[in-house]
């Protein structure tokens, strides 16, 4: 919220891992995928700068969830960063591959035990469910190799 520019160039970090941008559906909550929503639309409008577009069309049932993720960024010093701070951007996009990795591996196991479930019941969606499962157990190597590169990257 306080620095919407910084969306683009973790989009950008996202896809250079080969990794898909920051989405909605990174965000368990609905009013947290309402309000990422409203970044991304203050950053492709061209008629009002990203802030004003924010403050001017932010919905007032979301308004007690900005002012408190405003005051959570306020105590962890995020104005004094420097805009072009790589170490910013690696904190989001490992903020970015564990949230993801969480979603996915909740995921994984409610789909094991729905395919143990159908396995047992000799249902034939057993099979759909294991190969989901494996889907996204490629994913979340993805997001580890991912991870694994940029802590590579640092060492360098």
């Amino acid at each position: 919220l306080r620095r919407p520019d910084l969306l683009y160039r973790l989009d950008r970090v996202l896809q250079e891992a080969d990794l898909s941008r920051l989405s909605p559906e990174d965000f368990e909550y609905t009013d947290h995928q309402m309000l990422f929503r409203l970044v991304r639309q203050s950053l492709e409008q061209d008629a009002h700068d990203a802030d004003q577009y924010l403050h001017q069309n932010l919905p007032a049932a979301l308004s007690e969830l900005t002012d408190d993720l405003l005051a959570k960024s306020a105590t962890t010093n995020s104005l004094s960063l420097d805009p072009v701070d790589d170490r910013l951007l690696e904190d989001l996009f490992r903020g970015v591959i564990k949230i993801r990795r969480l979603g996915l591996d909740e995921s994984i196991n409610q789909l094991r035990f729905l395919q143990e479930d159908a396995q047992q019941q000799g249902d034939l969606r057993a099979a759909s469910y294991l190969e989901m499962v494996s889907h996204y157990q490629r994913s979340r190597n993805a997001l580890d190799q991912a991870s694994l590169k940029l802590t590579e990257r640092r060492q360098e």
